[in-house]
């Protein structure tokens, strides 16, 4: 325990990690200060049936290579689990399946020339060149273009409005379109399944604190998590970097997932594969920031470029000038 900290933090959640985290950086002794018995605030775990979960609703894609990464490093990679994840439509009270194309052509809220463009163009998003009109293009528009007006204002138009209430008119068609080319990059990875961290996003949260800690104070310290329980806690030799090594984290969910990234990463990796997508999540993480707080020039941004072995391309043709 800090007996004269340079600076308290009330609260210990996203935003107040990320805040205790930017001091510290600075060079600055702090200490937190949090009423609840758990780290994280939303991004925290609660229990539900004697399960542990997180208020809002996460998981992981097999693309997510990052994050998977940085769970291995914590030694989490035993607790991820990877299930079947069922999806469905509800429209007038009735559910209706839908995880297959074939479930799109049985959808008979549609006639049936409606549900073969619905199943049509929505495979087309899958294969679609990235054009710069995708960024520019409210999904009001392109959405009714491409699916047909009843396809869209049945299906697509109530999912955006519960995402994104009185603004899901003014949402990029690049943002359905990702989440299309997400999902389908599932299916073809792993046959549909995602992965959830067994002992929820929480699990994580506390492991990021409790190694931060580790790599940072001198002292033995005491940790009474709800996943993790320590006394008498240290990491010595410390790390050689300084306050400590980066955490990388690669994510591309904008609800919970950018949040973090925003409170914790020093360096974020987006799993997008067009750079519409890219720039779409890229104003959706300077978005977190600004609500934090935080400067969005501190954390570093990367892609992955997957090169396929043997591809030679001809050099683009330069000039001088």
């Amino acid at each position: 325990m800090i007996d004269r900290p340079d600076s308290i933090v009330i609260g210990a959640g996203m935003s107040g990690l990320a805040a205790a985290d930017a001091l510290h950086r600075e060079g600055r002794t702090v200490a937190i200060v949090e009423a609840s018995d758990a780290v994280g605030g939303l991004a925290r775990s609660i229990i539900v049936g004697g399960e542990p979960i997180e208020p809002y609703y996460h998981h992981i894609f097999p693309q997510d290579h990052e994050t998977r990464d940085l769970i291995d490093q914590l030694g989490l990679s035993g607790q991820l689990e990877w299930r079947t994840g069922p999806m469905a439509v509800m429209h007038h009270r009735r559910t209706f399946p839908f995880d297959s194309p074939l479930d799109v052509l049985r959808f008979s809220p549609l006639s049936v020339l409606e549900r073969i463009r619905l199943a049509a163009a929505t495979g087309v998003q899958l294969f679609r060149p990235d054009r710069a009109h995708l960024d520019r293009t409210p999904v009001s528009i392109d959405g009714p273009r491409w699916f047909g007006r009843r396809g869209y204002e049945t299906l697509w138009r109530p999912l955006l409005e519960a995402k994104f209430g009185e603004h899901a008119d003014t949402i990029a068609m690049a943002w359905l379109v990702a989440r299309i080319r997400q999902r389908g990059g599932a299916r073809k990875a792993t046959g549909d399944r995602l992965g959830y961290l067994r002992g929820s996003l929480g699990a994580l949260a506390e492991a990021c604190t409790l190694i931060r800690r580790m790599w940072t104070e001198d002292d033995l310290f005491d940790f009474g998590g709800r996943h993790y329980q320590l006394r008498g806690a240290a990491c010595e030799p410390k790390p050689v970097q300084r306050p400590h090594p980066p955490f990388v984290i690669g994510a591309g969910g904008e609800r919970s997932a950018l949040r973090v990234v925003a409170e914790q990463a020093d360096i974020w990796n987006c799993p997008s594969r067009t750079a519409a997508e890219f720039r779409h999540k890229s104003r959706v993480l300077d978005e977190h920031c600004a609500a934090i707080g935080r400067d969005p020039a501190e954390i570093t941004r990367s892609i992955p470029v997957l090169v396929p072995p043997g591809t030679r391309r001809r050099p683009a043709p330069c000039s001088s000038s």
